[in-house]
């Protein structure tokens, strides 16, 4: 682009040169100014014209020269603006996210087996195997037995379906690493209270 202003100047620079020349007898100052170095004397009309349509045909080219190398340049700036645009990424566009969304049976289960720990504690499965034995542990306060077998014996269904639950969710391809290590560890949980509340009442 500076180039083209160069070129500019100088063209500028040419007709005012020319301009200023053509101010012989013939001009409207008739100051005489076009006058031959040599001979001291103006200089007649048709060399002066051919002087002038010289002028004029460098003029011309000179024109078309700075069109086209503005137009160059511009066909190049405008590559490099698509090659810029092409190659920029915007950092809205960059996937940046790491981790997925829990899945929301982990909180329903993990709530479930603490509900289940409550009816397993060691004072309700004691009094469970004594009532196996016939015993009457405790009453209600309508005077009726307490049924500590029933309880606990719900409390090991509800196992079983947090371990195949937990089973399922760890077969399923959708399910993602950080919740399939979460579901490993509720089948652990499940599988070892299960596997300490038959010591005391056998699962039927």
């Amino acid at each position: 682009m500076r180039q083209a202003l160069r070129l500019l100047l100088l063209l500028g620079a040419g007709f005012l040169l020319a301009r200023k020349g053509g101010d012989g007898p013939d001009s409207p100052d008739g100051n005489g100014g076009d006058i031959d170095p040599l001979t001291g004397r103006p200089k007649d009309s048709e060399e002066r014209q051919e002087r002038l349509n010289f002028q004029g045909k460098n003029a011309s080219s000179q024109m078309a020269e700075v069109h086209d190398i503005a137009e160059t340049e511009a066909e190049t700036g405008r590559a490099d603006g698509s090659q810029s645009s092409g190659d920029s990424t915007s950092p809205d566009d960059t996937d940046t996210s790491t981790t997925t969304e829990r899945d929301p049976d982990l909180d329903r289960l993990e709530n479930r087996i603490d509900n289940v720990k409550e009816h397993l504690q060691y004072k309700d499965l004691d009094a469970a195997r004594r009532e196996l034995n016939g015993e009457i542990v405790a009453t209600k306060s309508d005077g009726t037995p307490w049924d500590h077998v029933h309880e606990v014996r719900d409390a090991q269904n509800a196992l079983m379906n947090i371990i195949n639950k937990a089973k399922r969710k760890l077969d399923d391809p959708r399910t993602s690493d950080e919740d399939k290590a979460a579901y490993q560890d509720l089948l652990s949980q499940a599988s070892n209270m299960l596997d300490y509340s038959e010591g005391f009442v056998p699962r039927s």
